[in-house]
């Protein structure tokens, strides 16, 4: 019975605000004699929410073509259960350890970049950390077993799943120099190791005359290559 209450439920609160069924729900109470209060339709709807602890909708979590969906709703705003909520949040990474693997799993990865040219341009070092941040998945999408109902409203709920890979956002300073870096990349728990792929680096300060010894030649190590004879000007 209150499966297929909350099911009606969120059906009604999806409709238009002319639809004659939600006309009739809100319609004002009467009034009436001595004795215990009425129980409503309304008001079982109320305690099944609160029972089953989910959050109340109303006619502003659905969508409609006659106004414009913010970028950032969340999928409560939009009447979204958690457990489907595919929405991810980037964290800060507080972990010292990995704080510094992932540093330097990037520096590795673009000395590596760099190791054809090595007779001429010189390993990268690691200068400081700016931040690291993790991409993290909901709990509750990660616990979701199966739908209690036929709308996936009521939700059952088991051992959280185990993530095989994480990703990972991250701002470092290398030298010689000072090169600046954001990058993506991926964990692989079950390896223990890092993916990092070329075209999810950035270098947001600029290179200059750093890389002169092999921009003619290799011009995609430009935002790499720290040249050996390479002298800065003042």
């Amino acid at each position: 019975m209150t499966e297929n209450r909350l099911r009606w439920y969120g059906h009604i609160m999806r409709r238009d605000e002319d639809d004659i069924v939600k006309i009739a729900l809100n319609l004002p109470e009467q009034k009436r004699g001595r004795g215990r209060p009425l129980l409503t339709w309304w008001s079982n709807i109320e305690r099944d929410l609160k029972k089953a602890q989910l959050p109340k909708l109303t006619t502003q979590d659905r969508p409609t073509c006659r106004r414009s969906i913010p970028k950032n709703r969340s999928c409560s705003e939009a009447g979204i259960q958690l457990h489907w909520c595919a929405c991810v949040k980037w964290k800060n990474v507080t972990d010292p350890t990995m704080i510094q693997r992932t540093a330097h799993a990037f520096v590795d990865f673009i000395n590596s970049l760099t190791e054809t040219q090595r007779s001429k341009c010189v390993p990268r070092t690691l200068k400081s950390i700016e931040w690291v941040m993790s991409q993290r998945p909901n709990s509750k999408m990660l616990s979701f077993v199966s739908a209690k109902d036929a709308d996936g409203y009521v939700g059952k709920f088991g051992a959280q799943l185990q993530i095989a890979k994480e990703n990972y956002q991250l701002k470092v300073i290398v030298g010689p120099g000072h090169g600046i870096y954001e990058a993506s990349m991926t964990y692989l728990k079950n390896e223990d190791r890092f993916v990092i792929n070329s075209r999810d680096i950035s270098r947001t300060n600029a290179y200059g005359e750093e890389p002169s010894c092999i921009s003619a030649t290799n011009p995609h190590l430009n935002m790499y290559c720290y040249c050996k004879d390479y002298v800065p000007s003042d």
